[in-house]
């Protein structure tokens, strides 16, 4: 889709009426508004016209037959794939009628003579994105999103680090995202979505330095705990809220052997490095230490036992049958995970030996050993 760079004009006269076509781009329907007003000439026998803005349009036929006028204006926008911009076609009468088909012609050609004349410019569907990294990292990825043309909209200081709001081409989202990860190796914490900018400063998210935040989809936020509100030193809390309202449902589906709705994260967690996600990063657990506290704790421990007896429980279904693909393949990372952490809960060595012929993660383990 394109929009229009500027405000072009276009005439042409037929059996002696005079047609002016003023073409120009709009952001929305009180600017749409605006710029006819300006455009329109009083003076003349017809002012007619339409607009778009995405899925929004109107147009107007100011006093010719119906569907002359304003449609034929319409199309020759939308002829030439054109968004966010108006076009009011004025007519001097000269004497001589035109017909229906005339005028359906002179107002959708005076139209497209000027679209077609006009300097465009692509249209680009954009992301804001957040970013909280830490002081160390923040000029490396600010250079880095600068030179791939994306937009820093926002900074805000916090007391360990920065907010950033930044705005890029939606296309590139997900790979930026992935640079931003690589660049901070994996500290910073980074959403897609369309968050409203926080003022760091005025809240109380950001007062000490063991705070972190991170935005997920939907303009959720969810808030890491301090350290003193935090399990063995990790923030299990995370779990359990995700876990509200959706572990019966998932304990049901296990059961039935056949997961439909989606909770693989805070049900069944992954060693951190393997998802690339936000949410997949959010819910990793750091590494056999965090395991073990996830064990230890008293409503996360017993549920992941519970859930995974509840899989091998199951019979004569396959992991990528009870699962589907990728989630069998997490499944199995997160059994290599809870093995290692806890080798004499028997449920997660079972769990292997039957639906994976005792064959463990190999990236888990890489991850283990490289830790």
């Amino acid at each position: 889709m394109f929009t229009l760079q500027r405000i072009e004009t276009s005439a042409q006269e037929i059996k002696k009426s005079r047609f002016l076509a003023i073409a120009g781009p709009i952001e929305d329907e009180q600017s749409a508004k605006a710029f006819l007003a300006a455009h329109s000439d009083a003076g003349a026998n017809h002012n007619c016209w339409a607009w778009r803005i995405g899925q929004a349009y109107r147009f107007s036929d100011d006093g010719e037959p119906s569907g002359t006028a304003g449609k034929p204006i319409l199309a020759a926008i939308d002829g030439q794939s054109l968004d966010r911009v108006a076009v009011v076609v004025t007519r001097w009468f000269g004497g001589i009628l035109l017909g229906s088909g005339g005028l359906v012609r002179a107002y959708g050609g005076t139209a497209a003579l000027c679209l077609r004349a006009a300097a465009k410019t692509e249209l680009v569907d954009r992301q804001r994105a957040t970013i909280a990294c830490d002081f160390a990292d923040l000029a490396l990825i600010k250079a880095r999103l600068t030179a791939r043309q994306v937009t820093i909209a926002g900074e805000t200081f916090t007391e360990n680090g920065a907010l950033l709001t930044i705005e890029m081409r939606r296309d590139a989202a997900q790979e930026t995202l992935a640079l931003v990860t690589d660049l901070t190796r994996g500290k910073a914490i980074v959403s897609l979505d369309e968050c409203a900018p926080v003022d760091a400063r005025r809240s109380p998210r950001f007062t000490t330095a063991s705070s972190r935040f991170m935005f997920i989809g939907g303009g959720r936020l969810f808030q890491l705990r301090k350290e003193g509100e935090m399990s063995d030193g990790f923030d299990l809390e995370r779990f359990v809220e995700a876990q509200e309202g959706t572990y019966a449902t998932a304990l049901a589906e296990l059961r039935a052997g056949a997961k439909r709705t989606h909770w693989m994260w805070f049900i069944f967690p992954q060693i951190a490095g393997l998802g690339h996600s936000p949410t997949a990063q959010y819910y990793a657990l750091s590494g056999l230490d965090e395991a073990r506290a996830y064990l230890r704790h008293a409503l996360l421990g017993r549920r992941i036992v519970e859930c995974t007896e509840a899989v091998n429980a199951v019979e004569g279904r396959s992991a990528l049958e009870i699962f589907g693909r990728p989630d069998d393949l997490k499944f199995r990372s997160s059994m290599t995970l809870f093995e290692a952490a806890a080798p004499t809960i028997g449920a997660f060595a079972r769990a292997l030996d039957h639906y994976f012929d005792g064959v463990r993660d190999p990236r888990t383990l890489e991850i283990f050993g490289r830790n």
